[in-house]
């Protein structure tokens, strides 16, 4: 037995945590905190995303997406777009006014992250494992969240 072994998600949990602290921590300057990043880089790469689905991309809850998306909308980085085909959803829009902000958020991200593998002995092998690790954790979530609807 490994020293962490059965601690993944622990071990997981706790680096998103610092990592996200520090990640705040840095950009307070930009005027962001970690989880408005986390929908602002999601919707600059998909706009015009529904907030159930960028629920589902960030792991964000409801109830707290609702109201990071409410700050993004009141500092004039986001807006609620009717669906063209269905009056109740709303779509999220990235704005003009958050372009400035996105090229240095995504470079300090970048940075923290060559920060965070530095040292490790095979960064990329890293990535490569826990990119599979969510892949593999996704499907079976699928597969378990399909057989319940059963």
């Amino acid at each position: 037995m490994t020293k962490h072994e059965g601690e993944l998600l622990n071990l997981l949990t706790e680096t998103q945590a610092i990592m996200g602290r520090l990640f705040s921590h840095r950009a307070r300057d930009l005027g962001l905190t970690r989880p408005q990043w986390r929908v602002l880089g999601q919707l600059s790469r998909r706009n015009g995303l529904t907030q159930k689905e960028l629920c589902e991309l960030t792991g964000i809850a409801p109830s707290p997406l609702g109201k990071i998306v409410d700050q993004l909308e009141a500092k004039g980085f986001v807006e609620r777009r009717d669906d063209a085909h269905d009056r109740r959803v709303n779509r999220l829009h990235v704005t003009e006014a958050v372009q400035p902000i996105i090229g240095p958020a995504r470079q300090l991200a970048r940075e923290l992250e060559r920060a965070a593998m530095q040292g490790l002995p095979s960064g990329a092998s890293l990535l490569d494992q826990l990119a599979r690790l969510r892949d593999s954790l996704g499907e079976l979530a699928e597969l378990e969240f399909l057989s319940d609807k059963s």
